[in-house]
């Protein structure tokens, strides 16, 4: 029997090997698809036909605030700009609040270890920066879709091309499906494939190394489920006193407690870790019952 580790990028499966080796840990790998998708809608047009098609509500306060950042953006871009000096003068104007993060951004494009940060600024402060630098992102990254959207091209980090006199918006809703029936929204679909590595634990192996696990685990606490499992099938060893009968032993085992854990077994994964028990040597199941091998 197996326990699952998680699904990894082969240079990360790779480390995941070699930490489970130094823990006594034999690994089975399995090659894997995964396959992931997004459904997103939006509406699109020109500015002005869809402030005739919308003409209250959410979506028409939607359009209207994309107006006035398009408006801003006018008022900044020069063909051949920055892309990064755009981008500051944008948030200086849509965002003012950006201002007061400057030094944390400066800290952080410079590499400098995010605990002497945090050390600095306070853990409250990070996650403000962090949450308000999310909001900035997609913001930005919007606001570069329907630019291109409206002909401008960026090349090695320049921004060209002339702005419409009327631009076209495509905004992203977050809707429900009948919602999105409602506003006669477009749909976009997106489609992610990636190969991943499915890294398997020999569950003997955790039996017999749990001290090396114990260690491996203290430096990496990623390992804590081996260290888990492994301390599970000894309480399970504990409850066989001897020789008892299979069924009975289930109504003891599927719900156990220990100190402040409570320990709930599938009826399914019981059998099979007493298999990998049976395979170890620690007991026999035989005629329906278990008998604890000295």
């Amino acid at each position: 029997m197996r326990l699952f580790i998680g699904s990894f990028a082969e240079n990360v499966a790779d480390r995941v090997i070699e930490d489970l080796r130094k823990g006594g840990v034999r690994a089975e790998l399995r090659h894997s698809l995964y396959i992931n998708s997004m459904v997103r809608y939006y509406i699109e047009g020109k500015i002005k036909e869809l402030k005739e098609k919308y003409k209250e509500g959410e979506i028409c306060e939607l359009i209207k605030k994309w107006e006035n950042y398009l408006q801003k953006v006018k008022e900044i871009y020069v063909d051949g700009m920055d892309e990064k000096e755009f981008r500051k003068k944008f948030l200086e104007v849509v965002m003012p609040e950006s201002k007061k993060y400057d030094e944390i951004r400066e800290l952080i494009e410079k590499d400098v270890d995010i605990e002497e940060i945090e050390e600095k600024f306070g853990k409250e402060k990070l996650d403000e920066f962090g949450k308000h630098f999310m909001e900035e992102l997609n913001l930005v990254n919007q606001l570069h879709t329907i630019l291109e959207l409206n002909g401008i091209k960026y090349e090695k980090g320049k921004m060209r091309g002339k702005l419409p006199d009327e631009f076209t918006l495509k905004i992203y809703l977050d809707i429900e499906d009948e919602e999105a029936e409602e506003y006669n929204a477009k749909t976009e679909m997106k489609i992610f494939v990636d190969k991943k590595i499915d890294v398997y634990a020999n569950l003997i192996d955790t039996i017999y190394e749990i001290r090396k696990i114990e260690r491996l685990c203290q430096e990496k606490r990623e390992y804590t489920p081996l260290l888990l499992i492994a301390d599970i099938i000894w309480m399970v060893k504990d409850k066989i006193e001897n020789k008892i009968d299979l069924e009975k032993f289930k109504s003891k085992a599927l719900h156990m407690e220990e100190g402040n854990k409570e320990i709930i077994i599938n009826e399914n994964a019981l059998l099979e870790i007493l298999k990998t028990m049976e395979k170890a040597e620690l007991i026999k199941i035989k005629k329906g019952k278990i008998v604890l091998k000295s």
